[in-house]
């Protein structure tokens, strides 16, 4: 279908193999799965009831039953971030251990430039389904690659590669910079879950006096309203780490910096 839907009709079969093969893994026992990123459903662009009417349009053609995951905003769900890969993991597939070894994903944002084959004169619009297979440990190809038995075309990853990085690497630049202060601060760690906040946090701060404090659940958010952090954080050096992927829900720390009337937030 198109990059950006906008009716449940604008679609089509990309190859007169796809169904054929789809089919017959279903008889070979694979569980087949989708895993598409819909912005335009969490920006009001698109409303829901039209792309699950395409959805469904799509697995009746194809004629196989087809798990989908529908990531609408721009959090942990997008791919290639794993939010949805996690979901169907620990919650979505009935108890069952996903073999990785036996599992492959095919997806058409694969990262290759311009004229990457004959007749294929447009880049693709993204890396996110080759970065997403990559993240999960899943075997790659493209549609191409996959049901038409085409040789793997060029492809650019970004130029960031985390693999890349030393481990062993200095952690300061300059090499005497200091991570902690000797006044009382408050910091504040955002990123998705296992991201590595508090190992890094624990071990560089708590380690020199910083005291932690962990979002533990919503029903205990209340201890971190401004007025909590406000009375708390005169006194100690601390670190907080919190998820907080959405603009809205990082707002809390401005109204922190003005009850503080401190800088160092």
């Amino acid at each position: 279908g198109k990059v950006f839907p906008i009716s449940p009709d604008d679609w089509r079969i990309l190859y007169p193999e796809v169904p054929h093969k789809l089919k017959q893994l279903q008889s070979e026992g694979y569980k087949l799965v989708i895993f598409t990123n819909q912005l335009s459903i969490g920006r009001g662009r698109l409303r829901p009831e039209i792309f699950k009417a395409k959805v469904e349009a799509v697995i009746e053609r194809l004629g196989v039953p087809l798990q989908v995951f529908v990531a609408t905003g721009s959090g942990m769900y997008r791919k290639p971030v794993l939010g949805m890969w996690d979901y169907l993991c620990k919650k979505a597939n009935g108890g069952l251990e996903v073999s990785l070894q036996e599992s492959v994903y095919v997806g058409d944002a694969a990262g290759r430039p311009a004229n990457w084959a004959p007749g294929q004169k447009k880049k693709d619009f993204s890396c996110s389904d080759r970065l997403f297979a990559l993240n999960a440990g899943l075997l790659f190809h493209t549609p191409e690659e996959y049901f038409l038995g085409w040789k793997q075309a060029l492809f650019a990853l970004p130029d960031f590669d985390p693999r890349a990085v030393d481990p062993k690497a200095q952690l300061y630049d300059p090499p005497n910079a200091s991570l902690t202060s000797s006044s009382s601060e408050l910091v504040v760690a955002v990123g998705f879950p296992a991201a590595g906040k508090s190992t890094f946090l624990k071990k560089h701060l708590v380690s020199d006096g910083y005291t932690y404090i962990n979002q533990v659940s919503n029903e205990r958010l209340k201890l971190f309203s401004p007025y909590f952090i406000a009375s708390f954080f005169p006194l100690y050096p601390s670190f907080l780490p919190f998820r907080t992927p959405l603009v809205h829900g990082r707002n809390v720390w401005h109204c922190v910096k003005h009850h503080c009337k401190q800088e160092k937030v």
